[in-house]
């Protein structure tokens, strides 16, 4: 409601502006507030599961994105470059599956699944 009102009386830009403002607000309170966080002692960033799940995402998002365009109107380009980026997400969280489950430090714990998930054991 209060960005309908914005809009109708100081243009659709004021939306931004009020963003902008609470982004602001935000931050300071973060910065106030927040207390100082550090990771335990011996823990390293796990680059390669990051890699690996942001091609996972980025691919999988990309594909879902072309492949909403085949219901106006079918087009085999499309639909294949769609398959690929779908194989290559499933690619790319197989490999996130195998290094995470090696890692010393990982992003996530396959072993905290609970049992499999599709068809992976943990």
């Amino acid at each position: 409601m209060l960005g309908g009102y914005l809009a109708e009386h100081f243009g659709f830009r004021s939306i931004f502006w009020l963003m902008v403002a609470l982004a602001v607000l935000a931050a300071v309170l973060v910065f106030v507030l927040a207390g100082e966080s550090r990771p335990g002692e011996g823990t390293r960033m796990d680059w390669w599961g990051v890699l690996f799940i942001v091609i996972t995402v980025g691919a999988l998002l990309t594909a879902l994105n072309e492949a909403s365009k085949l219901v106006g109107a079918f087009d085999g380009g499309v639909l294949t470059g769609s398959l690929i980026l779908l194989v290559v997400a499933l690619a790319a969280f197989a490999a996130f599956w195998a290094v995470e489950k090696r890692s010393t430090s990982p992003w996530w714990r396959p072993a905290n699944c609970g049992g499999a998930i599709c068809g992976l054991r943990c």
